[in-house]
């Protein structure tokens, strides 16, 4: 309380009393400022209590007290950060007014789930004969071949064109198009704007071609998505977040240039419905020095396919919204360029242009008060220095500038959303209370492209970063008592290549490490990561702690290749004129090569090829990626699959004619990136969401008919699936081979890539292959070593965790073995563990607790039917179980929009298997199955009689 609210009683009296108290020793003054201040709580409360009266103002808490005065039951109440029902209880009234309608389903669903929403009648869809009397124009038959923009939205949730019924129940995801069916879509992305920011020149030095993402891969930007602004209006592709589709990007520039090219430049529209300032993209450019950026209009873009980085025609800039590319005309290279962009993730954690100021808590009376919070008073610690500045223009400028003997606590602030390449040094200072923070400003997502190392400090300093994007490895070689990484990301692999590849997946994010090889000096260090996306972590068993909240931890590995050759029917002559020579190509894998593969015999069919070459690559070279080759044969091809990940290219070695004759050299064969599969995937969903290209998602839709019962028939019916998706080459020339009890799905384009969503498929898989490699996530700083106690709430981890002790272990998902040393103290709840790990107690995990209660039901059953159960049957129940429940991803790839989200269909499980039966994993907080199951919950109430709905997730 300020002093002059303390003093306004005091201040109310006679001056005559106020002049006598003061005499004194003010007494009264200090009765009359206890008793203002329990007065002004009184008119607190009484204010609390008025604005209680209405559904905008109250407190959360009284949300569900005022949804029973209507009859609003049933939610499932959780983190108001993450939901509230106030939107839903307030639009009560509204819902009711137009109940049975689609616009108030699609409301509904939007305010219950907070994601947003659409809602689609597919009886409208229908089609059928038309009765005179309710003529649906728009409902033909035969859809106007011509129009590319609506064949484009075809089995979207914005798609307008008849379709034939469907009797398949749209409860169960798999049927659509019928009488009764209602689809509600939901999008469980979000979009993330981010202005002013630098795109990544393609070319060094910059030669007019970009890339929209800071670090240099394609990626497709998001719709900037607006809310609708009436009850009654439903979604179009504007009002959801969704990748900017290539037609509607197009059709969107030819509308704005037939309408305003002929007008004055002054009078034109800043902003297309896609384009502009205020839109999902922006591009501006500046001379240079001082000059001003000026935005790049609507009438000069133009939509093109820069795979080939094609240029635009002079006076234009040609943006690919497909891959998230820009070019300029040749010779029209800006000497400064900023774009507007979006992107989609899934919630806030990594470095990202969200709110991070921490929530305003009272702390309990006798508690201790927490930091200051920097985001929301970035001048909380007493000095602050801003990048860019006066004078300060990159973060050396900023440590250069700071003075640590006068203020050895301090707060360096990044502004902007501009790229910052540099290597940085942080030199700790010595004194007592010496605390650092490198933080973005809010809703800022900077990027730095360099290392981070951490040097000086006496043991008792602390070090925050938070909120930056760091494209490089943060090295910890100071003497410091605490390091704090909040909402920042660390990227996988150091960097990505234009393909989104971890360009380095061995090289750890963090390092906690001295020089010389020795042990660190700064054993007291406790290490804190909260919200944070982070590649490889390594730290030395002997430090304090290390806490890990809310948070992806990601080895990754690059996507394995396959080199498919041309088709071998009839199968060549491979002899060669030189007597006692064997055929011999050249192969390289990665970077390694190119090695001489020699045959030991001339094989003269396809199966003796497969052999004979499989042995030839195995023998060229004792790495992993030659040794642990695999050769396939499938419909008169040879595909190779290296043992490790890396592109495979196979060349003509000089004067041998064998790779051309195999069809295998770079001009016959194919190098596409497949996607190794259980061959019981195709048991889990009768629909499997193909994407071979880097185009669209189309439905595969698997016969409806008995599961296939062996790989082979497994096969032929998925084969048969992908085929029938679609007509690009991707699709209709789709291999599947098999590879011992797994598929192998092989694109029918050159560098087409295969994703299938949302099967009972894990990416993950995809290192089958390259076993060698244990990918640690998360181990000590030196090899075979393991890491410090660690404790771990709900966080995602990709790869091996080896470490001292797990001191907790709460919600998490270990996609690998995670393995601790001590085993007789911590504890490990609620989280999904590997077969494999070493972990201390576990309680409530999986696949422990549905094995065990599957063989306990088992053995009631067994006693029942008075036959013993075996252990062989116990052991084969274990071996059912966990070939099936394992964590399934819809993507595993830092970088892509659903990067580490669970598939619709990860094992229920997994997906709602947290202590408040939400998932594991880093999205716990997202809290996805009680929305859901708000979202049935409420839907009996609003849905019109006879129809039945089906809740969608729009991949």
């Amino acid at each position: 309380m300020s002093g002059q609210d303390a003093d306004r009683l005091y201040n109310l009296l006679p001056a005559v009393y106020r002049l006598a108290d003061s005499d004194e020793d003010e007494s009264l003054r200090a009765l009359l400022r206890v008793i203002a201040a329990e007065a002004g709580k009184i008119e607190r409360d009484i204010a609390g209590l008025y604005d209680n009266w209405f559904i905008e103002t109250c407190d959360e808490w009284v949300v569900p007290y005022i949804g029973d005065l209507l009859g609003v039951q049933g939610l499932h109440a959780f983190d108001a950060s993450a939901f509230s029902q106030r939107a839903y209880v307030a639009n009560t009234l509204a819902y009711r007014r137009r109940k049975g309608t689609a616009a108030v389903l699609e409301q509904l669903a939007r305010d219950v789930t907070n994601w947003p929403a659409r809602a689609v009648e597919f009886f409208q869809l229908l089609g059928t004969t038309q009765n005179v009397n309710h003529v649906r124009l728009q409902n033909v038959r035969t859809p106007d071949l011509r129009d590319i923009n609506r064949l484009g939205l075809l089995d979207t949730p914005f798609d307008t064109i008849a379709h034939t019924g469907e009797v398949r129940r749209i409860a169960s995801r798999r049927g659509r198009y019928n009488i009764p069916n209602v689809g509600l879509f939901l999008w469980r992305l979000q979009a993330y704007p981010i202005e002013s920011a630098a795109p990544h020149p393609a070319a060094d030095p910059p030669d007019g071609r970009y890339t929209f993402t800071s670090l240099g891969y394609d990626s497709a930007p998001f719709t900037r998505f607006v809310t609708e602004t009436e009850i009654g209006q439903l979604a179009d592709e504007t009002n959801v977040p969704g990748p900017i589709r290539v037609a509607a990007f197009y059709f969107d520039l030819q509308d704005y240039g037939r309408k305003y090219a002929s007008v004055l430049p002054k009078d034109r529209p800043t902003d297309t419905a896609t384009y502009g300032p205020n839109r999902s993209i922006n591009i501006a450019t500046s001379a240079g020095g001082s000059a001003p950026f000026v935005d790049v209009p609507p009438i000069a873009i133009v939509c093109m396919d820069l795979r080939n980085w094609d240029r635009p025609p002079a006076g234009h800039v040609g943006v690919d919204v497909r891959l998230g590319r820009l070019a300029f005309a040749t010779g029209e290279t800006p000497a400064a360029i900023r774009v507007n962009t979006t992107y989609g993730f899934s919630a806030d954690i990594g470095g990202g242009p969200y709110e991070r100021r921490r929530p305003r808590v009272l702390p309990p009376t006798g508690a201790v008060a927490p930091p200051p919070d920097t985001v929301a008073a970035p001048s909380a610690l007493g000095f602050l220095i801003r990048v860019p500045s006066q004078g300060i223009a990159t973060l050396t400028d900023a440590l250069n500038a700071w003075d640590r003997s006068a203020h050895p606590r301090a707060v360096i602030q990044i502004d902007d959303n501009r790229t910052y390449v540099e290597d940085v040094t942080v030199a700790m200072p010595s004194a007592d209370d010496g605390e650092l923070v490198i933080q973005a400003a809010n809703e800022m997502r900077p990027t730095l492209i360099g290392d981070v190392t951490v040097t000086g400090g006496s043991g008792t300093q602390a070090l925050t970063i938070n909120g930056l994007l760091v494209a490089g490895v943060v090295t910890v070689q100071g003497n410091l008592a605490a390091l704090s990484l909040v909402h920042t990301t660390l990227v996988p692999g150091r960097r990505l290549d234009a393909e989104g590849q971890p360009v380095e997946p061995a090289r750890p994010s963090l390092v906690v490490a001295a020089d010389d090889g020795g042990w660190p000096i700064n054993d007291g260090l406790s290490v804190t990561i909260d919200h944070c996306i982070v590649g490889p972590l390594r730290a030395p068993a002997k430090l304090p702690a290390l806490i890990v909240r809310d948070t992806i931890i990601d080895a990754p590995a690059r996507r394995l290749s396959a080199l498919v050759s041309g088709v071998l029917s009839p199968f060549p002559d491979l002899s060669l004129p030189t007597p006692g020579a064997q055929p011999t190509v050249q192969v390289t894998i990665g970077s390694q090569g190119p090695f001489p593969a020699v045959f030991s015999s001339v094989p003269t069919g396809l199966a003796q090829a497969r052999d004979a070459l499989q042995a030839a690559i195995r023998a060229a070279h004792p790495t992993p990626a030659f040794t642990e080759a695999r050769v396939l044969s499938v419909a008169n091809r040879l595909v190779i699959l290296p043992g490790a990940a890396g592109d495979i290219h196979i060349t003509p070695q000089p004067g041998d004619p064998t790779a051309e004759r195999l069809r295998l050299d770079p001009t016959s064969a194919r190098l596409v990136f497949p996607l190794i599969v259980p061959a019981s995937a195709s048991d889990a969903s009768r629909t499997l969401m193909m994407r071979l290209d880097s185009g669209e998602t189309h439905a595969a839709d698997l016969p409806d008919q008995e599961p296939p019962r062996t790989p082979a028939q497994a096969r032929t019916a998925l084969q048969a699936a992908i085929r029938g998706a679609h007509s690009a080459p991707a699709f209709a020339q789709a291999l599947v081979a098999t590879l011992d009890d797994r598929l192998v799905i092989l694109p029918g384009a050159a560098g087409a890539a295969a994703d299938v969503r949302p099967a009972d498929i894990d990416e993950s898989v995809l290192t089958a292959l390259a076993l060698a490699d244990e990918r640690p996530a998360l181990a000590s700083s030196v090899a075979n070593e393991p890491g410090p106690p660690t404790t771990l709430e709900r966080v995602t981890v990709f790869g091996v965790v080896r470490v001292k002790e797990l001191t907790l272990v709460s919600e998490t998902i270990f996609t690998a073995p995670a393995i601790a040393e001590r085993r007789q103290a911590g504890c490990v709840r609620f989280s999904y563990v590997a077969p494999g790990s070493q972990t201390p107690q576990r309680f409530r995990c999986q696949p422990d607790l549905e094995i065990a209660t599957e063989t306990d039901a088992a053995g009631k059953r067994a006693q029942a039917a008075g036959v013993p159960l075996t252990e062989s049957d116990k052991a084969a129940l274990r071996a059912h179980i966990l070939a099936w429940l394992t964590p399934s991803f819809t993507d595993t790839r830092y970088g892509q929009p659903a990067y580490a989200q669970l598939s619709q269909v990860c094992p229920v499980q997994i997906a709602e298997g947290a202590e408040d039966a939400s998932e594991m994993g880093a999205f716990a907080s997202l809290k996805q199955p009680q929305r859901v199951a708000n979202l049935r919950a409420a839907l009996d109430e609003y849905l019109r009689f006879g129809l039945e709905a089906g809740i969608l997730f729009v991949t």
